[in-house]
């Protein structure tokens, strides 16, 4: 079987030498940008929301990124891909290959939003071209899935990415019937903590599809790539049942950017203010508001610290949040404006290429 071969670097926008946490931050940007649910009715943005998926699937994963890099870089988006050719001259063997199943996560059954749902047994969650190279998922059970933490309660907007691993034997060193998955939650959701609805999709061994639904309780600062685990709800094995484990993935902010314990934001100002300065005000992640005190002559892109504003830490104590000044020109000028500025151009000596 011949299928195109897919660039995943190319569409996430990251070189071949690109780092782990370069391909996450690239995913994330782009995740927000062609999300359905930002993208109501557009179709070609949910292809690239799922072509985006299935970029990082591979490439976050150093096994699946090896694999893939063994095509070599000289292949071209659209190229024919042959896998029989590809893996007979690489010595390798499909993952998943032999197991009679198919990847068992991430397939849209119906439209993004109320009817948002994800097969599991025989669903198409990725291209051709994945499922040549890369075969089956895991165990080739497929048995079990997730369904958006929205529940009954409606479509969950920020459940961007939400794919499963079941792991089991095909898995070096992973436990027998563990169930992972990744959770993307909203920055105010990891900052107070929350409660969020999943669905499992479980099926025993007679073929019987029952849906179970939790609600997992999100500590107040959790940390990006921290788990929760609920303890014995994965797969059974035997009469040993394995755990679901949750990574938590925490979407993009339009103002705030997580950095450990701190919160980083961009401070806008005007000319005068950071000439002259003064006090703002500035609305922290709580919504509360604050002041901070501008010292004359700042420069763009020096920091200013808050105190006791980013994130919660243990024992109660909280992060700083971290202000990137960003000077402002007014845009358009009014006349009066223009006509200050030129009066300040003359009089000024100062030159900032000569500073």
């Amino acid at each position: 079987m011949s299928v195109k071969f897919k660039d995943y670097y190319v569409t996430l926008g990251v070189t071949r030498s690109a780092t782990a946490d370069e391909i996450k931050r690239a995913y994330r940007k782009l995740a927000a940008r062609y999300h359905p649910d930002r993208n109501p009715g557009d179709k070609r943005m949910e292809e690239k929301f799922k072509d985006l998926q299935e970029a990082y699937e591979v490439l976050r994963d150093p096994d699946k990124r090896r694999q893939y890099d063994a095509l070599g870089s000289n292949w071209k988006q659209g190229q024919p891909f042959d896998p029989g050719d590809f893996f007979s001259r690489f010595g390798g063997a499909r993952s998943g290959a032999g197991t009679g199943g198919r990847p068992g996560g991430a397939a849209w059954s119906g439209p993004l939003g109320g009817g948002f749902s994800f097969e599991t047994r025989g669903g198409r969650g990725f291209s051709d071209f994945f499922e040549a190279l890369f075969g089956g998922l895991g165990g080739g059970r497929a048995a079990e899935g997730f369904g958006p933490p929205g529940g009954d309660n409606g479509p969950d907007p920020f459940a961007t990415e939400f794919t499963r691993r079941e792991q089991d034997a095909g898995f070096a060193g992973a436990a027998l019937g563990n169930v992972e998955t990744t959770l993307s939650i909203p920055l105010e959701d990891a900052f107070r903590g929350a409660t969020r609805r999943i669905s499992f999709m479980r099926t025993d061994p007679a073929g019987h599809a029952t849906r179970q639904t939790y609600d997992v309780k999100i500590p107040a600062g959790i940390r990006e790539g921290q788990k929760i685990r609920l303890k014995g709800q994965g797969s059974q094995v035997g009469r040993q049942a394995g755990d679901i484990l949750i990574t938590i993935m925490i979407a993009s902010h339009p103002r705030f950017r997580v950095d450990g314990d701190n919160l980083e934001a961009d401070l806008p100002v005007t000319p005068w203010e950071a000439a002259l300065g003064g006090h703002v005000g500035v609305e922290t992640i709580d919504a509360a508001r604050v002041e901070v005190k501008i010292p004359p002559g700042i420069q763009s892109g020096q920091r200013l610290r808050v105190r006791g504003r980013g994130m919660p830490r243990s024992g109660g104590a909280r992060g700083d949040m971290m202000l990137r000044v960003v000077i402002q020109v007014p845009k358009p000028l009014s006349e009066q404006e223009k006509e200050l500025f030129e009066k300040l151009a003359k009089v000024s000596r100062f030159d900032p290429r000569q500073a």
